[in-house]
């Protein structure tokens, strides 16, 4: 016969994983919706903009929802002595693409590329480039990171999943929503592939924020071996037709 002390005990075992079982749901809902959410903004109004819009204050609201309510905020450390290196290579990331992108053409198809970009309002006047630039080197990097690994991937951890599934999970989840526009952009063998080089680098960040704690130099990471290279092979194929 078990004593009470014995019956209370796994009542308030069972109860927290109940809800750690709520917390993983819910940020699992929340993955899915920044991931499908886009697509409502190049559907049903075929404008990049609206979607980027839509996926960004999105992003935003749930970091502002989960951090507050969910998420027991930590204070981050500052490993300046990481920062040369993280800036160095990112740079270097960015150098190759400016100088592979026009010898890309068997994964680049640059006409169908630009029709679709132009379907979906960006083209080549000076306003579709500064958008775009700003929302791939500032915007984005910063909004992604609060919500992927801030929320998300560190929500996973706080619900006692390890650091390695929990990688996986925010990663996996950080590449359905890529998905969903490379499809568009690529053949579906090419899609694939950059899909999960997405999720490998999803994992990646996710590790990394894990061992360094410090959501700036991730957020640095992304845009310089990400964000910015994307922007420049983007705007290569805007600009470039063969």
């Amino acid at each position: 016969m078990s004593s009470p002390t014995g019956s209370y005990s796994e009542v308030l075992v069972a109860t927290a994983k109940r809800k750690r079982a709520i917390k993983r749901t819910l940020l699992v809902f929340f993955g899915i919706i920044a991931a499908v959410l886009p697509e409502c903004g190049i559907y049903l109004f075929s404008s990049a903009y609206i979607a980027f819009a839509l996926y960004q204050v999105f992003c935003l609201s749930a970091w502002g929802i989960l951090k507050n309510h969910i998420l027991p905020m930590q204070s981050d450390s500052q490993p300046r002595s990481r920062w040369p290196i993280a800036i160095s290579i990112g740079v270097s990331i960015c150098a190759c693409a400016w100088i592979i992108a026009p010898h890309m053409g068997w994964i680049l198809n640059a006409p169908h590329i630009r029709s679709v970009l132009w379907n979906l309002g960006i083209n080549r006047s000076p306003i579709s480039y500064a958008v775009l630039l700003v929302c791939f080197t500032l915007i984005n990097p910063i909004v992604e990171e609060l919500f992927w690994r801030r929320c998300l991937y560190r929500g996973f951890r706080e619900t006692g999943l390890s650091a390695n599934r929990s990688a996986v999970v925010s990663g996996v989840l950080f590449g359905v929503w890529h998905w969903l526009v490379m499809r568009l952009l690529f053949a579906p063998a090419y899609a694939l592939l950059i899909t999960i080089g997405v999720v490998v680098f999803g994992w990646i960040l996710s590790g990394l924020y894990e061992r360094f704690k410090s959501l700036p130099l991730i957020i640095t990471i992304h845009a310089l071996a990400a964000d910015i290279p994307a922007a420049i092979l983007i705007l290569f194929c805007v600009r470039h037709i063969h």
